[in-house]
């Protein structure tokens, strides 16, 4: 299982605590993971990340940047289960954990404790 850190330093890492090399370590490819878990289950469109990401490309171009990093994110993760959806686009939480997601379950939970462990 890989984890994703948002809280600190955003990376990607493997169960080891190494961080994961290639696209999942690029600056832009590591904020569609970051949006993605801020988003939760219900993800986030496409739309959205295009918004956040590449604001002043045209569409063609943006939608085109982002099925490629999609494209790569799910091969450098190991699984195309990775990332979810078509349309809406959501962390695969059997492949890739986040500090994100816990946090905002633990505050949802009122486990005030938990959430400023992590």
């Amino acid at each position: 299982m890989l984890r994703l850190k948002c809280l600190g330093q955003l990376t990607v890492v493997r169960e080891d605590g190494q961080p994961l090399a290639g696209a999942a370590s690029q600056p832009r490819r590591l904020a569609i993971l970051a949006l993605m878990a801020r988003a939760g289950e219900r993800g986030i469109t496409r739309e959205k990340v295009i918004g956040y990401l590449w604001p002043d490309s045209d569409e063609e171009r943006a939608r085109r940047l982002l099925s490629q990093a999609v494209y790569m994110l799910r091969r450098d993760l190991g699984s195309d289960d990775a990332i979810i959806g078509v349309r809406d686009l959501r962390i695969g939480s059997d492949i890739l954990t986040s500090d994100v997601a816990e946090f905002q379950q633990a505050m949802g939970a009122r486990g005030y404790d938990k959430a400023g462990a992590i």
